[in-house]
């Protein structure tokens, strides 16, 4: 989520605090330039849509990990498996 605050006043301090606390992106204070606001708008758009992006990437990013730590656990448990076997096999050959 992306906010842009248009406001016609100027308090500044109420202003940063909003910013500073993560409440507003941007904001534009009465009279805009529409030139501006479309501008601020289109850009609103972009980072949302990177976030949204973002988002995504980390969902799929976490589902290839946990993919990854199943296939690392099952091929363990066949190393191992296969170690055992091999053991095994070397005890009978000795006894032999």
């Amino acid at each position: 989520m992306v906010r842009i605050l248009l406001t016609g006043y100027t308090d500044a301090e109420a202003l940063v605090e909003a910013i500073n606390c993560g409440l507003v992106d941007t904001y534009l204070t009465k009279p805009w330039n529409n030139a501006d606001l479309r501008l601020r708008v289109a850009r609103a758009l972009d980072q949302y849509l990177n976030n949204k992006k973002q988002s995504a990437l980390e969902v799929g990013n976490e589902r290839l990990q946990a993919r990854l730590k199943e296939m690392s656990s099952a091929l363990l448990m066949q190393w191992r498996k296969r170690c055992a076997q091999k053991i095994h096999i070397a005890g009978n050959t000795r006894r032999e």
